[in-house]
């Protein structure tokens, strides 16, 4: 198996001497196995090992056992211990995905500390057929089934060509000790019940099954290679970017190879499903003013295009401005002599106002249904819907349009429009200049 791991480790480009490693280590067969591969190979390897406090004194000997070992063949060694039940109730998440969280969390906090350049951790064959199901059985799309990547800018995996089996032959040719996890034999956590179970059924179907299932898996990762390229492809001539608003062609994205597939591509990293990318995608006809909500963005069908915006940037504050001169996180306001304005602006970024038709306090916020006003230039009064409309704005871009007001009164519909009747005229003495910062 040495010899097998180093020309994997140098075929995969896993990592070289010149780098500063550090091996999960739990005590378990498989990171034992690696340590001692690993050491074997004279890399630069540090071991972390976390104590999650799970399973009473269990734990603590594990603890132990990790650093005796480390300190007998003169390994720096870190460990850490956490209250993960505790953690994992107050981030309102399982306990398996507090430990990873955590874990991961501090072998992070090490790589800065200690300048390390790569975690390695002893994930094998096996691993990645259960990871696989998981994904298939949660509906993780393709990218999922692609099984644990064997690395990453950070995480190298190389074990990953070894079985269980092979691992757990290794350990009893080189007499390597370890410790036996009891909560490994507890079919009531899904990754267990597929190692316990339904594997076993799938190897007696057909004994080299972890290694066909391997092969698939590499396909799968040279299919995502073409689909990335795609991706790329059609994100070049059906995606824009405007600020933190992202706009895809729906009628590019319909005549697309595979909509679908490419849609769940885009639209995942925002947080949205299977279920409501499939319920967009196989729509008869597109309606706007269609919404879907994902934990952190909105989707947003606006005429033949789809609009995704973070939720955290929909709203605006209500803010009350006491002083004609003044500055907030937005504007900036000024009063300045008829004399000192040389020319008029149009309305957008920098305002003016006739200074003494203006009735403090003035009210910063968000637009109302039915808000309407006197656009500048006009004798009549326009809702503010239909302008919105004429100036073509998404829902979104609606949403966050700033309104000052002067009591009830429109006066500037920011970064747009100024109400015609508060306009600076020939009678004027002073001037209201607002900029937007």
């Amino acid at each position: 198996m040495l010899d097998r791991l180093k020309g994997y480790i140098e075929e995969k480009n896993l990592f070289n001497h010149s780098e500063k490693l550090l091996i999960a280590v739990s005590g378990g067969v498989d990171s034992m196995v690696l340590l001692d591969l690993m050491r074997q190979l004279n890399y630069s390897i540090h071991v972390a090992h976390c104590n999650f406090n799970l399973r009473a004194r269990e734990s603590d000997l594990d603890e132990e056992f990790v650093k005796e070992y480390c300190e007998t063949h003169q390994i720096p060694f870190f460990v850490t211990s956490f209250e993960t039940k505790e953690i994992a109730a107050e981030r309102k998440i399982s306990i398996q995905m507090a430990a990873r969280e955590l874990r991961y969390e501090w072998f992070a906090e090490l790589q800065k500390e200690h300048g390390l350049d790569r975690l390695i951790t002893a994930h094998h064959l096996n691993d990645q057929v259960e990871t696989f199901f998981i994904h298939l059985i949660r509906g993780s799309g393709l990218r999922g089934l692609s099984g644990i990547p064997i690395k990453t800018e950070w995480i190298a995996r190389p074990l990953s060509f070894s079985t269980k089996a092979e691992v757990r032959e290794y350990a009893a040719q080189k007499n390597i000790k370890f410790r036996e996890d009891a909560s490994n034999q507890d079919d009531k956590y899904l990754r267990n019940k597929i190692r316990l179970d339904i594997i076993p059924e799938l190897e007696e179907l057909n004994p080299t099954f972890i290694q066909n299932a391997q092969k698939s898996m590499s396909l799968i990762q040279e299919s995502l290679s073409l689909l990335d390229a795609e991706v790329k492809r059609f994100t070049a001539i059906g995606v824009e970017v405007k600020g933190n608003e992202s706009k895809i062609d729906w009628k590019k994205l319909q005549q697309s190879i595979s909509p679908q597939l490419l849609a769940f591509e885009l639209l995942k990293p925002f947080g949205f499903n299977g279920a409501q990318i499939e319920s967009i995608i196989n729509s008869p006809e597109i309606t706007t003013g269609s919404i879907l909500e994902s934990e952190t963005h909105t989707l947003l069908v606006n005429r033949q295009e789809l609009v995704i915006a973070p939720k955290s940037d929909r709203s605006v504050a209500r803010e009350t401005i006491q002083s004609l001169i003044f500055e907030n996180r937005w504007l900036k306001g000024e009063v300045i002599a008829r004399e000192e304005l040389n020319s008029f602006p149009d309305g957008k970024n920098t305002a003016v106002f006739d200074a003494d038709k203006i009735a403090l306090p003035v009210v910063l916020d968000g637009w109302k249904k039915g808000d309407a006003f006197q656009p500048f230039g006009m004798k009549t009064f326009k809702k503010l819907s239909d302008f919105f409309i004429d100036e073509k704005l998404s829902l979104f871009q609606k949403e966050k349009v700033q309104i000052l007001r002067s009591v009830d009164a429109i006066i500037w519909v920011v970064g747009h429009r100024v109400d015609n009747r508060f306009k600076v005229e020939e009678n004027t003495e002073r001037v209201w200049r607002v900029n937007v910062k």
